[in-house]
């Protein structure tokens, strides 16, 4: 009897500890924000959202050229393409989308989120009401201007 329960009592322990671990492991297995998820595959990127026969064509030498194309019906039509939803569509739901000048003109690199130059959630939203309008109007008017990136 007392083996039985020192039997049961490790595999209990080691039940606990295996599903312990899982946790942890599994717990926080986002990359870090900004790191480097991979390379946009445009054309691929195309395909996933127009189908098979679309492709991503760059009109102009620029990582802002490319377009995704699809001939429904042998009618050619265009998109524009959200470079930070591509990345979030191929990579990591907030991932976002850099020119990847260093490497190629042409390309872009995707990072996980969220973008540092944004707010967190918390920031998001009008700012915080003032007790005059005058500064209402100052806080909009700053917040504008940080949205821009210039510096008050």
């Amino acid at each position: 009897m007392n083996r039985l329960l020192r039997g049961l009592a490790a595999f209990a322990i080691g039940l606990v500890a295996t599903v312990v671990a899982t946790q942890l492991a599994t717990r926080d297995s986002r990359p870090a924000p900004g790191t480097i998820l991979g390379t946009l595959d445009v054309p691929k990127y195309c395909r996933t959202m127009y189908g098979e026969r679309a492709q991503g064509i760059q009109e102009i030498k620029s990582p802002f050229g490319w377009l995704c194309w699809e001939r429904p019906k042998q009618v050619p039509i265009r998109h524009r393409i959200d470079f930070d939803a591509a990345c979030d569509t191929m990579f990591d739901p907030g991932a976002y989308a850099e020119p990847s000048f260093s490497v190629s003109p042409y390309l872009w690199t995707c990072h996980a989120g969220p973008r540092p130059d944004q707010p967190s959630a918390g920031g998001i939203g009008p700012p915080p009401a003032a007790e005059t309008h005058a500064g209402r109007l100052e806080a909009v008017s700053s917040h504008t201007n940080r949205a821009r990136g210039s510096v008050s």
